[in-house]
């Protein structure tokens, strides 16, 4: 495991750099105070520097380490705390009580995986699916990481779920939250080209960055059926007209916009 601090950076220009970051390749991040920790699997590409000192201009000279091994599940789990949206549902590990008063509880095994809930655009994302979309029908959970997403559809009554991830750790995780919630879909391993050319989503949710929205979006409208949804977050408030000229060109109508911390979530409908 590689670690890259940057500072010093404001809470601003840190969500800048995650989404920055996240778009490159970074395996998670962690914010502590002025610094920047990501993280990263393998040694982290010659860009990401010259990335990221484009990006937050009066970066101090980045901090690159390779850390010793470490049991990073373990680390990440003891500091796994329960996430309650008020309303619609708490995640929660498999070693916490559920707590009373929610209208859903979905169980993960936390790891290193992108989506256990804590990021604002996972919570958006939920509370949007929760607004907006009163049957979600078939969804397609893309770049799914835990699959919490897309087990928050199919607990609200989706009808059929489908998820994929690039990253086989995301798949196996996946999998695993699925069986801690007593369900079945079928997982995928890939990009949005794994889309199977003959499946049609009644609600898409993509939760992703940026770049990815943006070069795969003929991708997403291809799997919608005439009517569906498609809920986007991943990217923060500067890039948002970008998004919804792309989709708008692509057939797609705004319906509803959320943010939290500058970061955006849109739900389209085709």
């Amino acid at each position: 495991m590689w670690q890259v601090t940057l500072s010093p950076c404001s809470e601003q220009e840190q969500e800048t750099l995650i989404s920055l970051l996240d778009g490159l390749g970074s395996d998670g991040f962690w914010q502590e105070g002025p610094h920047l920790h990501s993280f990263w699997l393998q040694e982290p590409p010659a860009e990401v520097i010259s990335a990221a000192r484009d990006a937050v201009k009066g970066l101090q000279a980045p901090v690159i380490q390779l850390l010793p091994d470490t049991n990073w599940n373990a680390a990440w789990e003891s500091s796994y705390e329960p996430v309650n949206i008020p309303g619609i549902c708490q995640i929660h590990a498999t070693f916490h009580e559920p707590a009373p008063g929610y209208p859903l509880h979905i169980v993960i095994q936390p790891q290193m995986s992108f989506g256990t809930g804590h990021h604002d655009t996972t919570r958006l994302m939920i509370e949007m699916l929760a607004a907006a979309i009163s049957r979600p029908g078939r969804t397609l959970d893309i770049g799914c990481g835990t699959g919490v997403l897309g087990i928050y559809a199919l607990l609200s009554g989706a009808s059929e779920g489908l998820f994929i991830d690039i990253d086989p750790n995301c798949v196996h995780n996946t999998q695993e939250n699925l069986a801690l919630n007593g369900l079945t879909a079928q997982v995928l391993q890939g990009g949005s080209s794994a889309i199977p050319p003959d499946w049609r989503a009644d609600t898409l949710l993509a939760n992703i960055n940026r770049n990815v929205l943006l070069a795969d979006g003929v991708y997403y409208q291809q799997a919608l059926v005439p009517g569906g949804h498609l809920l986007l977050s991943g990217f923060l408030d500067f890039d948002t007209d970008a998004i919804i000229r792309h989709y708008t060109t692509l057939g797609l109508h705004l319906t509803a916009r959320r943010e939290a911390q500058s970061w955006q979530c849109l739900c389209f409908q085709r």
